[in-house]
């Protein structure tokens, strides 16, 4: 019986690190000096580059991927002719773009990756959707104010939020081992503090998964809220960022019905019945927001 947080927690899996030059060569005194030199020599330009910017917040697990993915599906069928960019796992502050091209993820194909490396120096190359994707933070990190000058201005720009019922997505961070955030806050106080974005002044979008999962009209009224045309183009295959599905793994098949049951997995373990079923304000948010996944 698990009682603990911890007793979930797994080995994290450690991808090649950089060598010693490359990481004397890219680091952030490096970087600062760099951006030092290019303020001068390639300022931002006046006029737009980017046609929609979005920036989406998200605790790993809440589907993330899946929204992500799917909003790059409608931006290529709208915006065919342009450049659409996702800069994925995202660091706060930091150029996503340099980060990205500098430290290659595995995931980018040669395209995707050529597209990131030109415009990691302010080439401000038109761009129709630049999409960046922040895990993990809590809202005031999420909203702190970046340099404009890494990506240029942007004709319509859109702040998210990806929201997963509490009891899902802690069942599915607890079968992978999740236990650790970007945040200084608790997994659970994150977690409030992410659902705060339901409240009517918040200035964050709101994306529900549950409802983007098994609602055609929610789906096509976010992507219109996205700036986007509204095609709504399904997939029910595990996005290929990230892991996949936390039960099904990455090739499986994944079936909506069983996407919101995954909580029943662990109802008798120590630690999640205790701390979630248990949790009156989770319950609480459950029975507002996702009254599906206990029906």
């Amino acid at each position: 019986m698990r009682e603990t947080l911890d007793d979930y927690r797994r080995t994290p899996f450690v991808g090649k690190k950089p060598t010693a030059l490359k990481r004397a060569l890219h680091n952030r005194y490096t970087y600062a000096i760099e951006d030092f030199v290019v303020q001068f020599l390639r300022p931002m330009p006046s006029r737009t580059v980017n046609e929609v910017e979005i920036r989406a917040l998200g605790m790993r697990r809440s589907g993330n991927h899946a929204i992500l993915t799917w909003i790059m599906r409608s931006a290529n069928a709208c915006m065919p002719e342009a450049d659409n960019i996702f800069l994925n796992n995202c660091k706060t502050i930091e150029n996503a773009y340099r980060l990205q091209s500098d430290f290659r993820p595995p995931e980018y194909t040669d395209e995707e990756y050529q597209r990131i490396k030109a415009r990691r120096n302010r080439s401000y190359l038109p761009t129709g959707l630049l999409l960046r994707s922040f895990e993990d933070y809590d809202t005031r990190a999420f909203l702190c104010v970046e340099n404009r000058a890494f990506y240029g201005k942007s004709k319509n720009q859109i702040d998210l939020a990806i929201i997963r019922d509490p009891l899902n997505l802690f069942a599915s961070r607890l079968k992978v081992g999740y236990i650790d955030s970007k945040s200084r806050l608790s997994l659970i106080d994150l977690y409030l503090d992410n659902v705060s974005v339901l409240e009517e002044n918040s200035e964050i979008l709101p994306v529900l998964y549950n409802q983007w999962l098994i609602s055609k009209d929610y789906r096509m009224e976010a992507l219109m809220k996205l700036s986007l045309s509204g095609i709504d183009i399904e997939d029910n295959r595990p996005a290929s960022f990230g892991p996949g599905s936390s039960f099904d793994g990455r090739d499986s098949k994944l079936e909506k019905k069983a996407l919101l049951k995954r909580w029943e997995y662990f109802c008798r373990d120590g630690w999640f019945k205790r701390e979630i079923l248990g949790n009156s304000t989770l319950m609480t948010i459950t029975e507002k927001y996702f009254s599906e996944v206990l029906g």
